[in-house]
């Protein structure tokens, strides 16, 4: 799946915002993003979200599947006291484009807030 979310991250770099509007070019990528959510890296969902933000798209399917993978990831490295796969960078990625979009979750951030 990593070239799944290199492939986002190039669409989100070049910025196409005005060119995919109304287009549902994206929705493909994330119900495929969605469905192998397990097989991604927190750093490759994090570029993820970060890609959606920088193009303004708003997929709650997307954003939920990854936050509920970000609250796992985080409620174990509470438990063993190692951050896990949730770098600084991964972190700030997934927080950016969340705010980005303006998709809030409470849970998330609380967990993601006691790292």
């Amino acid at each position: 799946e990593t070239q799944l979310a290199e492939a986002i991250w190039a669409l989100g770099r070049l910025a196409f915002r005005g060119d995919l509007k109304g287009t549902n070019f994206l929705n493909p990528l994330a119900r495929r993003a969605c469905s192998n959510i397990i097989h991604f890296s927190m750093q490759e969902l994090g570029t993820i979200a970060w890609s959606f933000g920088r193009l303004e798209e708003l997929h709650s399917q997307l954003l939920s599947a990854i936050s509920q993978r970000a609250v796992a990831e985080a409620q174990a490295a509470h438990g063993s006291g190692d951050r896990g796969q949730l770098s600084a960078k991964a972190v700030a990625n997934l927080l950016w484009g969340f705010a980005r979009l303006r998709y809030e979750d409470k849970v998330l951030f609380g967990n993601l807030g006691d790292l």
